[in-house]
């Protein structure tokens, strides 16, 4: 997977218009490296935290070009691979006004985009959670094709949200709001995020998304190998089916964890 990235522009999304390159070179080195799903570089583009940032750039547009780049990367880097463009949603920011609409909005310009899947991740409160999937569904139910959803949220080692809630309430968020994919990103390395991902194996029986997070600074940093042993336990759980790096996943994290789930597919 693919992570968001800045170059001192503050909003990183604004690349995607500024330097439409640079996301390219992103996303390429990442399909190169074995990805099959790349997320586009929208993480903040929605009307809750764009309208903190000055800007004459269309939300439409923004979202647009988004998954204009990575089809374009995927058409370059790997033609005769089937790779999917996620549209990438952040949580909402802390006290966002309309959630549900500004979300819903978001997904509607990544579908009418050509994206294949509407991505939320790193939610941290269920009040929040609840109403970003709310929009996101209405987006995806209002939309011809088959879209799919994935909602993932960021846990605590102890297994708790950030907002001091259960994992359990998460779940049931996600579950209500149709996701496909159930899972938990960033907050820790694979080491520490093992209790929740072991919880959230016990609280549903929906396929899961897993990918935590490589580095963070000050605190922690795995090295390409390090990230993908850490990571055997999620690789062998069948319902894992979506394994991946989220803060710190260079290309190179990539390479190596695709290289041991092929080995762990062959037996090797």
């Amino acid at each position: 997977m693919l992570a968001p990235f800045s170059k001192g522009l503050g909003v990183c999304d604004f690349l995607n218009t500024e330097a439409p390159e640079k996301v390219f070179a992103m996303h390429r080195a990442y399909i190169e490296a074995g990805a099959d799903i790349i997320t586009t570089n929208t993480f903040n583009s929605n009307r809750a935290v764009l309208a903190t940032h000055s800007s004459a750039i269309s939300l439409y547009h923004l979202n647009a070009k988004a998954v204009s780049i990575a089809r374009e990367a995927i058409e370059m880097a790997a033609p005769a691979r089937h790779i999917f463009v996620s549209g990438l949603i952040g949580a909402p920011p802390p006290n966002a006004k309309d959630v549900q609409g500004a979300f819903r909005e978001q997904a509607e310009a990544l579908i009418e985009s050509g994206a294949d899947i509407i991505q939320i991740e790193t939610l941290y409160d269920s009040k929040e959670a609840a109403a970003a999937l709310r929009g996101i569904r209405k987006a995806i139910e209002e939309t011809p094709g088959d879209v799919k959803l994935f909602a993932s949220a960021t846990a605590t080692p102890d297994s708790h949200l950030p907002s001091g809630e259960s994992l359990h309430r998460f779940v049931e968020i996600a579950e209500e709001n149709g996701a496909d994919l159930i899972g938990l990103n960033c907050g820790f390395g694979p080491e520490k995020m093992r209790a929740p991902l072991r919880q959230l194996i016990s609280l549903t029986s929906a396929r899961l998304l897993y990918y935590p997070a490589a580095s963070a600074p000050g605190r922690f940093s795995y090295s390409p190998e390090e990230f993908a042993m850490q990571m055997s336990e999620a690789i062998g759980e069948p319902r894992v089916a979506v394994a991946g790096g989220c803060c710190g996943a260079t290309e190179a994290h990539i390479r190596r964890l695709r290289e041991h789930i092929d080995n762990s597919i062959s037996g090797e």
